[in-house]
């Protein structure tokens, strides 16, 4: 977070000298995990600010401290903050959206060539230019044809083995 002791106008009750490097008052770098970007309906953006933390942490007075600079910086920011710990989120959904997101790696990874990602890429933009079923069942039906996927059924609160 940049310059948290000049932005925070409520210093009330925050130690900042828990989070400066003792021999020389250095601060430390100060982290929020995740500073997501929103667009609204109305096209605005908007931030959402949120930080991770194991349930544990939350038992010790330094995590607390340090958290309650985050709240009010972000406060002082007009952005929505909030702490996330693994309580928040299921196991297996986090599992599965990790082994979604494996697709993600370099393709020479996955074992395609880039000729063979850019026929599939152009196959799979004609065919769906030409479809007029749902995008789940048409991807569905392309693996089938095009990569020989044979038939997965699966429960995405189930884990996946």
């Amino acid at each position: 977070m940049f310059h948290c002791e000049e932005v925070i106008q409520n210093k009330a009750g925050l130690n900042f000298d828990l989070f400066k490097d003792k021999d020389t008052g250095t601060p430390y770098i100060l982290s929020t995990s995740f500073l997501i970007t929103l667009k609204k309906p109305n096209g605005k953006i908007a931030y959402v600010a949120r930080s991770l933390k194991a349930d544990y942490e939350l038992e010790r007075k330094t995590a607390l401290e340090r958290l309650e600079i985050e709240r009010r910086y972000w406060q002082s920011q007009n952005i929505d903050w909030g702490i996330v710990t693994q309580k928040e989120i299921p196991v297996v959904k986090a599992k599965n959206i990790e082994w979604i997101h494996s697709s993600l790696y370099p393709v020479d990874e996955r074992g395609f060539t880039d000729e063979e990602v850019n026929y599939y890429c152009y196959a799979f933009i004609e065919k769906l230019a030409g479809s007029n079923t749902s995008i789940r069942n048409f991807t569905v039906h392309f693996d089938r044809l095009f990569i020989m996927i044979p038939e997965i059924k699966t429960d995405k609160t189930a884990k996946i083995s």
